[in-house]
């Protein structure tokens, strides 16, 4: 078996794993089941204020969060405290993937935070005209203490920074997060390949911990890495592709 066959086949392993356990043990949240999907989980909120007692939200002015279901409550949180958000729209399905949405203009509006009223109400902003991002929160099926990742399987996460990074919205500073539950802190390795983004921070509803830092964040798009396919489905990426 290949290294890449190699490292897909764990990455499914763990990801199993993960959604085994939230199901089995009454951790999984709507919607369900959370196989194949950035699981939900009981306690997402807590994980929320467990990442706005760091000094990285703190500072954040301009917040970079996944329209995954966990994620919710970090978008209701950006908007409720005055900071602006981006967030991209589900598999980078637009020439303008990432849809930005400012607290004034939701004042009034309630339940702004889930990714369809997010995409109803925000403004669909070309690549090059983002706002610098402070923070970038993305979502996870696991990750460990190094700060190695797994999302669901479609590589839309690794891709929505390294589209964000190549913009220059986001460079090897900005603080990368993610909210988790405890049990989706895994101490094993997890493979990581040079395309995948590692995580800075991890809030979970009990803990807020800093990663290794082992890990070195991709430097724009990987073009060599990418498929036909990605290319093909993902009109922002024909926009950025270099020419010859």
């Amino acid at each position: 078996m290949r290294r890449g066959d190699e490292i897909l086949t764990r990455k499914a392993e763990l990801r199993r794993r993960v959604w085994d356990y939230m199901e089995q043990h009454g951790i999984a949240r709507f919607p369900r089941p959370v196989h194949g999907r950035i699981p939900n989980f009981v306690g997402a909120e807590e994980a929320v204020r467990v990442l706005a007692g760091s000094p990285e939200w703190q500072k954040a002015q301009v917040v970079f969060c996944t329209p995954d279901s966990p994620q919710r409550p970090v978008r209701g949180l950006v908007l409720r405290q005055g900071k602006t958000l981006y967030m991209p729209v589900p598999r980078l399905a637009s020439k303008r993937p990432f849809v930005r949405l400012r607290s004034e203009e939701v004042s009034g509006l309630r339940g702004v935070s889930s990714a369809e009223s997010v995409i109803k109400h925000g403004k669909a902003v070309e690549i090059d005209k983002m706002d610098p991002i402070d923070l970038f929160v993305t979502g996870c099926v696991a990750v460990n203490r190094d700060g190695a990742r797994v999302g669901k399987g479609g590589g839309y996460g690794d891709l929505e920074l390294a589209i964000a990074y190549s913009s220059g919205a986001v460079t090897d500073r900005t603080p990368v997060a993610t909210t988790v539950h405890d049990c989706q802190v895994l101490d094993v390795e997890i493979p990581m390949e040079p395309n995948d983004g590692p995580v800075d921070l991890i809030a979970t509803p009990a803990q807020l911990l800093r990663t290794r830092g082992r890990f070195s964040k991709p430097q724009g798009i990987q073009w060599e890495l990418l498929t036909d396919e990605q290319l093909n489905a993902i009109p922002a990426l024909r926009s950025l592709l270099p020419t010859k």
